[in-house]
């Protein structure tokens, strides 16, 4: 018998992660080079979800947050800040562009307490647990 090993976090998987890069490439989309997509990183805690999301060169009035049938959305625009041509560019590998990140929640958490801050370039979004969905300790009684 083989067993399987359960990872909560497959609960939190990005919409839209099955994007094809490869087919954008070839079709000649330029989108490919340029797009500019946020990292994220997902922690579990006792309480909740803590999402981190890289978003230098950005403020706060740059970015969306929405909730909508249990998905965190993610939305915004990283502008190029090198659109004046009259400069001689020898190399540029900034990305920018507009984006949108999405992330199925799971059914227990309170989608009205998500709580977010934005600091140095780094959104911070607390999704909080119900209280039926954090871990409960039971002590055991040694006769």
């Amino acid at each position: 018998m083989n067993l399987l090993k359960r990872n909560p976090m497959n609960q939190l998987r990005s919409v839209g992660d099955d994007l094809d890069y490869y087919d954008d490439f070839w079709n000649g989309e330029d989108s490919f080079i340029s797009r500019f997509t946020p990292k994220v990183d997902i922690e579990e805690m006792d309480n909740g979800f803590e999402f981190h999301v890289e978003l230098p060169g950005l403020d706060k009035k740059d970015v969306k947050i929405n909730v909508k049938e249990n998905v965190l959305t993610i939305s915004g625009e990283k502008k190029n800040k090198n659109e004046d041509k009259s400069e001689n560019f020898h190399r540029l590998e900034s990305t920018y562009g507009k984006f949108q990140r999405s992330f199925r929640l799971p059914q227990n958490v309170k989608k009205n307490d998500i709580k977010a801050e934005f600091r140095n370039g780094v959104l911070d979004i607390v999704v909080p647990k119900a209280e039926e969905a954090k871990p409960k300790e039971i002590e055991i009684d040694v006769n």
